[in-house]
């Protein structure tokens, strides 16, 4: 297995279904990922996506997904700069999201060879 895939999810709290949605696909790949080929499914936060989460409530479809993605080991970040930047951090952080530089986080993803999906 050789591919590598990362879905950047961007969607914000105006467009909930399709954030839903974003989440929903990237999950499943996650868990097909040995069926389908992939050596490694990534989920990255940016802009709006943040905003996104931090709207969540437990009892939220979104919340269990993450709760079950990052039990099962999947790599879910957020960029750090903007949680902060949009008062958000804390929040994040409390979902269980690693908070990174999206600069580093995009600059492997180009030097690893990943293909990016942005929803």
């Amino acid at each position: 297995m050789a591919g590598r895939l990362a879905y950047l999810i961007t969607t914000g709290p105006d467009n909930e279904a399709k954030a839903l949605s974003a989440l929903r696909v990237a999950s499943r790949t996650f868990f097909a990922r040995e069926a389908l080929g992939l050596e490694t499914v990534e989920i990255f936060f940016f802009v709006d996506g943040l905003k996104w989460l931090a709207g969540l409530q437990d009892e939220d479809e979104a919340h269990r997904l993450l709760k079950e993605l990052l039990q099962a080991g999947a790599v879910v970040a957020a960029c750090g700069q903007q949680a902060e930047r949009f008062g958000v951090a804390d929040r994040v952080r409390d979902l269980g999201l690693a908070l990174d530089l999206a600069r580093d986080t995009f600059a492997r993803y180009a030097r690893d060879g990943y293909t990016v999906i942005t929803l």
